[in-house]
C-alpha cells in the first residue's frame, strides 16, 4: 500500500515539467524485432540536481520522519530530470516525498492540475503551497521552494489506511521549514 501511495504522488509531481516518459523505444513482447538504443545526444537531465536522499538521518529523524523507511526514486524507477526520496512519518499517518527538479515556481503555479496556491517562505526562500485539483479528500499537500537551478517540493500524502490525523499542509510546511537549512545554498 505504501508503494502505491508513493507511486501515485510521485507521478503527479514528477511530471511538473514536460519530458517524463520512457527513453527506449517500446517493442511488443511477442515481437521478434530487437530494439537497439542509440547513445543519448542530450545532456544528462539529472546532472547537477540536488539529491534529497543525501539528507542526513539526523535531520530526517529531527523533523519526525523515520530514516529507516527511506525509498529513493519512485518505487525504484528514476525519472529523467528529477531526484526523488520518500520517508514515512514517525506519526505513521502520512509519507513525505521530496522532489528535486528544474521547474521554476512560476511554472508550478501555471499547472492546471494543482490548485489553492498560497505564497509562503521556507528558510527565507520564496515558496508556494498547493493542493492537487483531483484530490477531493484533502490527502495531498505540497510545498515547493526555490533552490539554485530549480525547486524542491515537499509532498505529503496521507496514508489512506490511517486517514487524516492532522492538517497535511501544516505538516508539509513544518517539514519544509525543518529541513530548509539542509537545502542547497544559492
Amino acid at each position: 500500500m505504501r508503494r502505491a501511495g508513493v507511486i501515485a504522488g510521485a507521478l503527479a509531481v514528477a511530471c511538473l515539467s514536460a519530458g517524463c516518459g520512457p527513453t527506449v523505444e517500446e517493442v511488443a513482447p511477442e515481437s521478434s524485432v530487437v530494439a537497439t538504443v542509440a547513445p543519448s545526444t542530450k545532456a544528462d537531465p539529472d546532472a547537477g540536481l540536488w539529491d534529497p536522499c543525501g539528507l542526513p538521518d539526523s535531520a530526517i529523524s529531527a523533523t519526525g520522519l523515520d530514516p529507516r523507511t527511506k525509498v529513493s526514486d519512485v518505487a525504484g524507477v528514476a525519472f529523467d530530470g528529477w531526484k526523488v526520496c520518500n520517508w514515512r512519518a514517525g506519526a505513521d499517518w502520512y509519507d513525505l516525498t521530496l522532489f528535486s527538479g528544474r521547474p521554476t515556481l512560476d511554472e508550478v503555479r501555471q499547472r492546471t492540475d494543482f490548485t489553492a496556491f498560497t505564497d509562503r517562505t521556507v528558510g527565507g526562500r520564496p515558496a508556494v503551497q498547493f493542493l492537487d485539483a483531483s484530490d477531493s479528500r484533502g490527502f495531498i499537500c505540497t510545498v515547493a521552494t526555490e533552490v539554485p537551478d530549480g525547486t524542491v517540493a515537499f509532498r505529503l500524502i496521507v496514508r489512506p489506511t490511517k486517514g487524516r490525523q492532522g492538517d497535511p499542509c501544516s505538516a508539509a510546511a513544518g517539514h519544509a521549514d525543518d529541513l530548509a537549512a539542509q537545502l542547497p545554498a544559492g
